[in-house]
This record gives C-alpha cells, sequence and structure tokens, in this order.
C-alpha cells in the first residue's frame, strides 16, 4: 500500500531509542518489531517498554479502530476503538493501560469528531465528548487519562486555538 497522495509505500517497522548516561559513546537506535498493520497518522501512549498505538489510516483502506500494545520487543492486537479515529498523530496520552483517543476524523459527516475513548489496559469505553468546534483533528494532547489536554487542531472552520481540559469524565 501507499501513503497519502502516493507518498510512497507505508511500513511497518518500529525503532527504539537507546540512551545511558554513563556510556561513553553515543546512544543507538535499535530495530523493534514491526506494526501488526501498517498505518499512518495513528495515536499513541506509553513509555518505554510499553506502548500503544490506535487508530488512523490504512491505505487505501478507510480511517481505523485497531489498537496494538508494544511489550518492549513486539506488537500485539488487542481490542480495537469503538469508533474510527484518524488524524489523530499529534496525541499522547496516557500509557499503556490507561490512554485517552480524542477527535479526530470519523469519517462521516461531519468528519471531524468530537468522540472520546478511554483505554484501560484491555477495552476501550466511550468518554466524554470535546466540547470546542464540534470535534477537531490533529490535536495536540497531552497527559494523563484523568488530566489532559487537547490544544489546537484542525476543526470544519479551519485552524483553532481552543484548548479543552479532560477531568477524566468530561472536557471544559
Amino acid at each position: 500500500s501507499t501513503g497519502p497522495s502516493g507518498a510512497g509505500p507505508l511500513m511497518t517497522t518500529a525503532q527504539e531509542y537507546n540512551e545511558s548516561a554513563n556510556a561513553i559513546t553515543g546512544a543507538t537506535w535499535a530495530s523493534g518489531g514491526a506494526l501488526g498493520t501498517a498505518r499512518y497518522q495513528i495515536g499513541g501512549a506509553g513509555d518505554l517498554p510499553a506502548g500503544l498505538a490506535y487508530g488512523g489510516y490504512s491505505a487505501p483502506g478507510p480511517i481505523g479502530t485497531r489498537t496494538e500494545e508494544y511489550n518492549g520487543t513486539s506488537w500485539a492486537e488487542q481490542n480495537d476503538l469503538s469508533t474510527p479515529h484518524g488524524q489523530i498523530s499529534g496525541q499522547h496520552i496516557g500509557t499503556q493501560t490507561s490512554a485517552l483517543a480524542a477527535g479526530g476524523t470519523t469519517g462521516g459527516s461531519p468528519n471531524y469528531g468530537p468522540e472520546t475513548e478511554e483505554y484501560n489496559g484491555t477495552s476501550w469505553t466511550n468518554g466524554g465528548n470535546l466540547t470546542e468546534d464540534g470535534g477537531r483533528s490533529y490535536i495536540a494532547g497531552f497527559g494523563t487519562q484523568t488530566a489532559a489536554v487537547a490544544g489546537g487542531g484542525y476543526a470544519q472552520t479551519g485552524a483553532t486555538a481552543n484548548s479543552e481540559h479532560y477531568d477524566g469524565s468530561s472536557w471544559t
């Protein structure tokens, strides 16, 4: 498959960057296990060695719901998102066992959704919807599942500077 606008093939490879304060030589990249499904503009959460990848696009396929966990060596398929989320690559909210996916493209109309989902290490459940702009994609998201910020992004009306705070159940 190819990336957006025929940009070339999608890759499923992953790499880790290792660094040591005690080493005289510089840090190096090491090859990690490949994702089970090649995709782009995916959301991610976690800290090494555990990570989570979810949603995104699988060219030339539709917006995805796929969720995969990384154990430091390989990726494994998990329970999928209940709503497709694309263009959520700026989000890095939570950990592998407590993550948050907010907004993104949904494939419907309007195509920028306000839906939020919470991951508990096993499955996704619905959380409170984004309240600003009727939903948006390309959000800069950070924090934890119970204290997150969603800033900026792209809404139906264009780029936005609006920010919201999530308290574990709703956005304000």
